[in-house]
Parts: C-alpha cells; sequence; structure tokens
C-alpha cells in the first residue's frame, strides 16, 4: 500500500468476490492474483472459489495463480467448466 496508494486491498472469503466488487460498484477486474491452496481445499470450495473468479473476470481479464507445482493447482476441469485457461 505505500508503494500504490490508490491499490484497493481486501482480505476477505474469496468466495464473496461477487458481492465485494458491488459494494464497490465494480462490474468486472481485469486480473485476479491468487496463491490460494487449491490442492488442500476441498473440492466444493475449489467449485465456488473458481466460479467467483470466471464470473468477475472481464473478457480478456487475467488470472494469476501461484503455485510450487509444475502444473496449475486448479484443476483442469474446472477451468475448462468455467471458460477459463
Amino acid at each position: 500500500t505505500r508503494h500504490f496508494p490508490k491499490l484497493v486491498i481486501v482480505r476477505q472469503d474469496a468466495r464473496a468476490l461477487s458481492e465485494l466488487l458491488n459494494e464497490r460498484r465494480v462490474r468486472k477486474v481485469n486480473a485476479i492474483v491468487s496463491s490460494l491452496p487449491f490442492l488442500s481445499m476441498p473440492e466444493d470450495v475449489q467449485e465456488a472459489l473458481v466460479a467467483a473468479i470466471a464470473r468477475n473476470l472481464g473478457e480478456h481479464g487475467k488470472l494469476v495463480q501461484f503455485t510450487y507445482g509444475r502444473k496449475s493447482s486448479i484443476p483442469t476441469r474446472l477451468l475448462k467448466h468455467h471458460g477459463l485457461e
């Protein structure tokens, strides 16, 4: 926040992303940066998170998921189901 004072950082459950954006009158976002531990989450939580991401990314939005694995920690079937890659 010191380096980017106009940046709004929100610390809240990512499944509530739609509500968080609505409160701030934001329709879609250009980027989502995540380091959520998808591999340790139950499938229903993974599904809810990916659905929230897909719903709120703009048409050319980017999702960046940090992981220490060799491939995405978000299951491919969920990405495809929600039109993400």
